[in-house]
């Protein structure tokens, strides 16, 4: 079995977290949409989630 240096280490877990990253923002962009479109209909600031005056 082969053996890491530090920097190897570090270089995958930098990937790694990367991914996860990426993954993370699609999820978080995907509730900002399906929000922004709820909020749409209900008269909703998507962003803060405050009613807004009609």
């Amino acid at each position: 079995m082969g053996t890491w240096c530090t920097e190897g280490v570090k270089r995958i877990q930098a990937e790694h977290r990367r991914q996860e990253s990426d993954e993370l923002q699609r999820q978080a962009d995907q509730r900002l949409r399906e929000k922004k479109d709820n909020a749409e209909e209900e008269g909703v600031c998507y962003a803060c989630g405050k009613k807004l005056k009609s």
